[in-house]
């Protein structure tokens, strides 16, 4: 069987397909035309509908309702992205410092928090189990340092349960800005690199094939379904959430070296905030693909 040669940040971006399609986002991203049509709902109260210029302004307009409790059992609110983002920089150090006083209970309600946050569940049962066993501060210390965007090599390995909150774990406890990469956001990039591909006349290269997942409602998050390149689904298998994981690596080295290139968010504050607030744009127009993408013809 022929060995899988390893990945770094540095021979990744360094490759024409990746280093064009960075160059590419430097020129879309500030000027995308997004058109918002969201229902309200939960999690989007009085629903979305304009049309904006640039993913910043996308991120302007971010809205997720969202709530959970302190370790004080205080109630932390969010909706729009001031409030959220102070609500994320309140569970990271949560997250950041419970991991070094190496508490696997108060790690447990941390996560817990990041889940009911982000409004998923599925990693729940998980994370209860790792924390009771012991295991769950040695696992989170020890992606928070092979996740590292300048560190971290693919393939990876030792995956045992990954879905979108698990994304956010990760994410959250990272130390230089790794982006949660659920279905919004898969989304968002699948489209991307759709869009970039169809303008160019290129087929998708293997280095940028990201997985989208299906909505719970009507909205369409793969942009095959507009006649575009067709994009994996997220799969919650062994093989599945390796491949998950590993998009969010790729995801995290391609919007790193992007915001290296431009001035976008650069109001925001040093790397990591920058990428949680382009992360957030992301999320935004990841709700529908239709957001960004005309059906081609």
């Amino acid at each position: 069987m022929k060995s899988v040669q390893p990945l770094n940040k540095s021979d990744f971006l360094e490759s024409n397909d990746v280093r064009e399609f960075v160059e590419w986002l430097s020129h879309i991203l500030p000027r995308l035309k997004i058109r918002f049509e969201v229902k309200a709902s939960k999690s989007c109260p009085n629903g979305l509908n304009k049309t904006v210029y640039g993913l910043e302004e996308a991120t302007k307009n971010y809205n997720w309702k969202s709530s959970w409790k302190d370790k004080n059992g205080n109630s932390v609110d969010s909706c729009d992205w001031p409030s959220t983002k102070k609500s994320l920089n309140k569970l990271s150090d949560w997250l950041k410092e419970t991991i070094e006083s190496k508490d696997n209970m108060d790690l447990l309600n941390a996560c817990q928090a990041v889940l009911d946050w982000g409004g998923v569940q599925g990693a729940l049962e998980y994370v209860k189990t790792e924390a009771k066993a012991g295991n769950l501060v040695i696992y989170l210390k020890s992606k928070q340092t092979s996740l590292t965007l300048d560190q971290a090599n693919l393939p990876i390995r030792d995956v045992p349960k990954y879905d979108s909150g698990m994304t956010k774990i990760h994410s959250l406890a990272s130390n230089d800005g790794l982006p949660i990469y659920d279905s919004r956001v898969g989304a968002a990039v699948s489209g991307l690199v759709a869009l970039y591909c169809s303008s160019r006349n290129k087929k998708i290269s293997t280095n940028l094939r990201f997985l989208t997942g299906a909505a719970r409602g009507g909205q369409i998050r793969d942009p095959s379904k507009l006649g575009y390149s067709h994009s994996s689904s997220f799969t919650y298998s062994n093989s599945g959430a390796i491949r998950w994981m590993e998009c969010q690596v790729k995801c995290g080295w391609i919007l790193s070296e992007f915001l290296r290139k431009t001035r976008l968010y650069a109001k925001e504050g040093d790397i990591s905030a920058r990428m949680h607030a382009l992360e957030a744009g992301l999320f935004m127009i990841g709700y529908d693909v239709r957001t960004f993408l005309d059906p081609k013809k």
